[in-house]
């Protein structure tokens, strides 16, 4: 699988980090899952380009139980959320 191209951006290089770390097991390294509908670099295709974020964020906080992702609200700080995203808005399709 490809993978992104390694970023310089330290609040991006922080997101790839936790990413890879808590998320790459469901999500595939660097967001690329071989499972279609757990391939997070498609997000700004399946939601308006403008929502995914929205739609990441509260996925991410609330989790999707009806699809085995759990709630991550009271692990993550904004911080890291932020880390997440920033790293999200840059493997994006």
């Amino acid at each position: 699988t490809a993978t992104a191209a390694a970023p310089t951006n330290p609040l991006i290089v922080a997101g790839r980090t936790r990413f890879n770390d808590q998320c790459s097991h469901c999500h595939g390294a660097d967001g690329a899952s071989p499972i279609r509908e757990r391939d997070v670099r498609r997000l700004s295709m399946r939601y308006d380009a403008d929502k995914w974020r929205d739609v990441a964020t509260k996925t991410i906080k609330e989790g999707r139980n009806d699809l085995g992702m759990p709630p991550w609200k009271d692990s993550l700080s904004a911080q890291n959320l932020d880390e997440l995203l920033a790293f999200l808005a840059t493997i994006q399709k």
